[in-house]
């Protein structure tokens, strides 16, 4: 195994406290976000994977800090969620913007949610990181600068924005308080920010631990956020619960004092933290315990869908191939590579059909079953709990 160079953080990245709880520990794991080309398989990098709390503000977060040049190389667009940012769109425009309002996304990717709010009428603004990504969205035809959003480039941007937009991303951000500068920097008086996180609550109840993984530094529920968010002049103004990644939120904020009321504050009970470690480990016990029975019986089991989340449990359940054979997935990107830790090849989806698929992407599971509706095996859902179908 390689270890890869991190930084641990002392402090927390919300509050600043020094004092820590941690929750769960998944071992030294490589990128999830990474798949390997054949002549890369043991080459790659494991960082430690351990989830903590803040013992003053309660944020739940990552301290083992991977380098964000590192984390965010390979990450790619998000086609298959267009449906998704057509609704946010809409319900955008419809709710809140004008022809003509000016709309900045932070980690904009392809341009998935500017480019249908620049058909309504909205002029656009992305920033994203990764270089080819941006490069995508721009030749989709929405302006895009290639960078890390902080507060020098809310300073660069020159303009004030009607509405900041950050979907899926301020979960991979270490350095929030300069972020939040930024946004309150760029933000109209009466301008909002709009934001998409996944849900620490949904994370508990539905045993996600394949969510935690490097490019996840923290994990939001309300009694961290909005607090947070006050101290950098932001309230909040609705919360949606939406069903992205098995479990998200929506959040709409304004600056303090703006022309929409706010939202009631909302506290959230503790979180048994026992009980989810006690579930984590059951569910690995019992999936392994499955899948090892399946092919002493002389069943062949394949995966089904790629994704980061699917790494985190392969290398935290130590599956390879002698109980996966391989796995079937729908990027083109991912055809040929091999997961990394684990490696096991990644295939575009074939006829030759096995005993039984695990469904890695489970919170897909009804699209997944219902595109392989002629399959006459079973169909294995490694979580929330294990079981065959």
């Amino acid at each position: 195994m390689i270890k890869g160079k991190y930084k641990r953080k002392d402090t927390c990245r919300f509050c600043g406290y020094n004092q820590f709880v941690e929750i769960l520990d998944l071992g030294w794991q490589p990128l999830a976000g990474t798949f390997l080309k054949k002549e890369e398989i043991g080459k790659e990098k494991f960082y430690p994977l351990k989830l903590y709390q803040c013992l003053y503000c309660n944020l739940v977060q990552l301290r083992d800090i991977v380098p964000r040049e590192e984390l965010f190389q390979s990450f790619l667009s998000s086609v298959s969620m267009q449906p998704h940012f057509d609704e946010l769109a809409d319900i955008l425009f419809k709710g809140f913007l004008t022809k003509g309002s000016f709309v900045v996304e932070i980690g904009s990717n392809d341009g998935v949610l500017l480019d249908p709010l620049q058909q309504m009428g909205a002029e656009v603004l992305g920033v994203e990181p990764v270089k080819h990504i941006a490069d995508l969205a721009t030749a989709r035809g929405v302006k895009t600068i290639n960078k890390f959003f902080d507060s020098e480039v809310a300073k660069q941007i020159g303009k004030k924005a009607d509405m900041v937009v950050a979907t899926n991303v301020l979960a991979h951000i270490d350095d929030m308080g300069d972020v939040m500068a930024g946004v309150n920097l760029l933000l109209k008086d009466k301008g909002l920010l709009v934001f998409e996180v996944h849900y620490l609550k949904d994370l508990v109840d539905k045993t996600q631990y394949d969510t935690i993984y490097h490019e996840h530094l923290s994990y939001y529920d309300l009694n961290s956020l909005t607090p947070f968010l006050t101290k950098h002049g932001l309230e909040v103004i609705t919360v949606q619960s939406i069903p992205t990644h098995s479990g998200s939120i929506r959040v709409i904020a304004q600056k303090l004092g703006g022309d929409y009321i706010q939202a009631p504050p909302i506290r959230e009970p503790k979180k048994d933290w026992n009980a989810f470690i006690n579930k984590v480990n059951r569910s690995k016990i019992d999936l392994v315990s499955l899948l090892k029975k399946l092919v002493g019986d002389g069943k062949v089991i394949y995966g089904y869908g790629a994704a980061g989340r699917a790494n985190t449990l392969l290398n935290f359940c130590g599956i390879t191939t002698d109980l996966v054979k391989k796995i079937f997935d729908e990027s083109p990107l991912r055809y040929g590579h091999y997961t990394p830790g684990t490696h096991i090849p990644v295939v575009y989806p074939e006829k030759d059909l096995p005993d039984y698929f695990i469904i890695f992407a489970w919170n897909y599971e009804k699209e997944i079953r219902n595109k392989l509706r002629s399959y006459k095996g079973k169909f294995i859902i490694p979580l929330p709990e294990v079981r065959v179908v």
